[in-house]
């Protein structure tokens, strides 16, 4: 069997984010603000770049001081329905969450800063394993 060499994984990694790596720098990244992606009010972005080779990413919504208002106003407006939704009917929303991260785990890069968490302690009892998927 041939070795897998860092390069040969890199590669491999790399062809794998072409597809969204276009789509990123077709369309961008807006904010999502109200379940929709905007863009910013004022219309201005910045580039976002790979620290790999330098090469532009994206175009991402470079927001302002409106901008987070809208936010913070929708953001106020979907809390009275959320503090309202049942406790049950918000677990179940939440372990679709879940789900959805945890099928496509491969596809979120995650740092190393995040992924030991080193600095927390374990915690055990029986609700853990369930608990824990929220902070996914």
């Amino acid at each position: 069997m041939d070795k897998v060499t860092p390069k040969d994984l890199f590669q491999a990694n790399r062809d794998r984010a072409a597809p969204l790596l276009a789509k990123l720098k077709t369309e961008g990244i807006g904010h999502m603000i109200d379940g929709k992606i905007v863009p910013s009010i004022s219309g201005a972005t910045f580039e976002t770049k790979s620290p790999v080779d330098g090469a532009v990413l994206a175009s991402v919504a470079c927001g302002n001081a409106e901008d987070i208002d809208r936010a913070a106003t929708a953001a106020g407006l979907a809390f009275k329905a959320w503090r309202d939704m049942p406790a049950t009917a918000r677990r179940k929303l939440l372990n679709r969450v879940a789900d959805a991260i945890e099928d496509h785990a491969d596809d979120i890069p995650v740092g190393p800063h995040e992924s030991a968490k080193p600095d927390k302690a374990p915690v055990e009892g029986a609700d853990h394993d369930e608990n824990e998927r929220y902070h996914v």
